[in-house]
């Protein structure tokens, strides 16, 4: 199974946007047509990383994908976020950026098919080899 992080498909502007707090929902969904171009070319199973904080941008990927794509939420404390967040190296994205983000951001997902992944007292580690495992179940 192939792993991408939805971070990469972020332009130099994108990017500069997050960091600011003016990244829109319009420039998410240039995102994902960017990400699911180059799925598409690809013949494999996938597992990609990427906030979904709109419905917008979930009701994006379920139509394009149809029955082909699991969603899976993962539920995290704000400070356990904020501590991985930190952990990271030379991220753009640092963890004085999530209260904001979250705030600007994030819509309660409602009757959308997803899977529930709840992410206390894991470390990095186990979350990753936890997530792939689900990813497998799916792709059976």
């Amino acid at each position: 199974m192939l792993y991408l992080d939805g971070d990469f498909f972020l332009n130099k502007t994108e990017k500069s946007k997050l960091m600011r707090g003016t990244f829109t929902k319009s420039d998410r969904l240039k995102k994902l047509r960017r990400i699911v171009q180059h799925l598409k070319s690809i013949k494999k199973d996938i597992a990609i990383t990427d906030s979904l904080p709109d419905s917008n941008s979930r009701k994006f990927l379920l139509n394009t994908f149809k029955k082909d794509i699991v969603f899976i939420l993962v539920k995290s404390s704000v400070l356990k976020h904020k501590k991985q967040t930190r952990e990271r190296k030379s991220h753009f994205f640092n963890a004085e950026m999530i209260d904001n983000y979250v705030k600007n951001n994030w819509e309660k997902i409602e009757n959308f098919p997803h899977v529930i992944f709840r992410n206390e007292n894991k470390t990095k580690m186990d979350m990753r080899r936890e997530l792939l495992k689900i990813c497998r179940k799916f792709s059976k």
